[in-house]
């Protein structure tokens, strides 16, 4: 069985505040060159937390399995308590 993940506003909102601040540090790197260096950290840390957060979950042969961009992470045996 597999189950997506729930949109959520909130995570919607802070993704885009990030992608704002991210843009206006590269923008003002043109006046500050410190500012590159913290626009492309934060661009990168941005590009790690996309690529590694969790799309899906699957729930097959007694294991649980996280789904992300980059890879799968599977969970050894579930127990099912009903």
């Amino acid at each position: 069985m597999r189950q997506n993940i729930a949109p959520s506003l909130s995570i919607q909102i802070i993704a885009s505040l990030i992608l704002i601040l991210t843009i206006g540090m590269l923008i003002g790197a043109f006046f500050y060159l410190e500012l590159l260096w913290a626009g492309i950290l934060l661009a990168l840390i941005a590009l790690y937390c996309y690529l590694s957060a969790p799309i899906a979950y699957e729930l097959n042969s007694r294991q649980l399995t996280i789904v992300s961009r980059m890879n799968k992470k599977v969970f050894g045996p579930v127990l099912n308590v009903l």
